[in-house]
């Protein structure tokens, strides 16, 4: 990776300050450090490749709520650490549990290496998410309070970086909080280092359709929520609507209800028609957190959270088309960038099989025609790497379509994959927006698929 590149990875964060502390026990030399995201564009949770030594890299979602970092109960068995009881902590639902934990000796976040952490013991897969293979938690060890962590989409990046090194942008919406803690301050382990029950949460209050709430400032998570209590004044019309919330100790909440807010405020960010799930966090108290703003929110933005600051800076992002080379860049892979096209492929529809020859009889109605064929070729150069694209359709002047955007699967030793897609994609043109060298599985005996990403909500 270039200078430059890194410089505008980075965003705010100045390359050339001196290192002046700041970075917690166990943090590798610097004053900045990035992480590559896997699927930024998805709208989902910030996913992470994390590796122990030369093991992995293993998928971990990012969550600044989570006291600290976790790992799947196998994961932890398979690379041999040392594991024990951990405190009892009370989980979303008031109730409390037993935790396990295991011993890290280093692990390894983009350019992050953070030697002697405890983390907590997960069950298998319990943070799986739209298909991926999940194995932990990024947590507030890492994402630490006396830091400074960022993500930008756009760039497909996240960062964490010491005071020193932040320079907040001129141009930043800034958005000032106060902490809410646990009505039971008696559950929380005060023990460094490890679990220590739920992190305070950072409230700013916030409009919602012209009523004014407590709401938690929530970057783990992708549904914003609010309490029952408040939706009839906010004019939230509950309509049938399905969601999981799982929590930092991974015991999960079905939902299946939804209000759209048709505006939503805080300082002078805002969005419109933002899907609100009810809020059924019960440790804290309802005077201090009535819901939460999470990253359906900060969808639209760049976004840096100086916690000891106690502010959100945000800046709308540069735009998804623009910054493709920068995305394929965040992988360090420069064969991916030696070719005339994103990450050395192309895509085009294949009509000709969807239009029948009209009947002869012509009383008789036209047969409706077939689903076009989605043809998607990759240079030999790349053949040998397993990784997913991410398409958008765009009309002959390059706009958005408005369609759902697709997936694409290649597994190594494969140059092409078709599939019938919806006839919703006749005469669309594609161009690739992303790539991942982490693929989703494909149906059994397929060397490579396709499928439609669920339209952000």
């Amino acid at each position: 990776m270039t200078t430059a590149h890194r410089c505008s990875l980075l965003l705010a964060i100045s390359t050339i300050a001196a290192c002046a502390g700041g970075a917690p026990p166990g943090f590798s030399s610097g004053t900045a450090w990035i992480f590559p995201l896997v699927g930024p564009l998805e709208q989902g949770v910030l996913i992470t490749p994390v590796t122990f030594g030369d093991q992995g890299p293993y998928l971990f979602v990012i969550d600044p709520d989570a006291s600290a970092s976790s790992i799947d109960e196998s994961l932890a068995a398979e690379l041999g650490f040392l594991t024990g009881l951990g405190p009892r902590l009370l989980d979303e639902s008031d109730t409390s549990r037993q935790t396990k934990v295991a011993e890290v000796p280093a692990m390894n976040v983009g350019t992050l290496t953070i030697k002697g952490r405890i983390v907590t013991l997960n069950d298998d897969r319990a943070f799986a998410t739209d298909g991926r293979d999940i194995r932990g938690v990024v947590g507030r060890d890492v994402i630490a309070d006396s830091l400074v962590f960022g993500f930008d989409r756009d760039g497909g990046v996240a960062f964490v970086a010491t005071q020193e090194s932040f320079s907040a942008p001129a141009q930043a919406i800034r958005i000032g909080y106060g902490h809410a803690v646990m009505r039971h301050r008696d559950s929380v382990n005060p023990t460094a280092g490890g679990p220590t029950g739920a992190v305070a949460r950072r409230v700013a209050r916030v409009n919602v359709n012209g009523v004014v709430s407590e709401l938690h400032l929530d970057l783990g998570a992708v549904h914003s929520q609010l309490a029952g209590d408040r939706w009839k004044a906010a004019r939230l019309a509950p309509v049938p609507y399905k969601a999981a919330v799982i929590d930092e100790l991974a015991t999960t909440r079905d939902v299946d209800k939804a209000g759209i807010a048709n505006h939503v405020e805080v300082g002078a960010a805002s969005a419109m028609g933002l899907v609100m799930i009810p809020y059924g966090d019960r440790r804290f108290d309802e005077r201090d957190v009535r819901g939460t703003l999470a990253l359906d929110f900060f969808a639209p933005y760049k976004v840096w959270a100086n916690w000891d600051e106690k502010a959100f800076y945000l800046l709308p992002r540069d735009g998804e088309a623009e910054t493709v080379r920068d995305r394929v860049a965040r992988w360090n892979a420069p064969v991916l960038l030696e070719c005339g096209e994103p990450a050395c492929a192309k895509a085009h529809l294949d009509e000709a099989a969807a239009a029948p020859p009209p009947p002869a009889d012509p009383a008789v109605p036209a047969p409706a025609p077939a689903p076009p064929t989605l043809v998607v070729t990759r240079e030999t150069k790349v053949a040998d790497l397993a990784y997913e694209l991410l398409l958008e359709a765009v009309g002959a002047d390059a706009r958005p379509l408005g369609l759902p955007r697709l997936v694409v699967t290649f597994n190594p030793g494969t140059r092409e994959v078709k599939q019938r897609v919806s006839p919703a994609f006749s005469g669309a043109r594609f161009r690739v927006l992303d790539v991942d060298p982490f693929p989703r599985a494909c149906p059994a005996g397929q060397t490579g698929c396709v499928y439609e990403l669920a339209p952000a909500r």
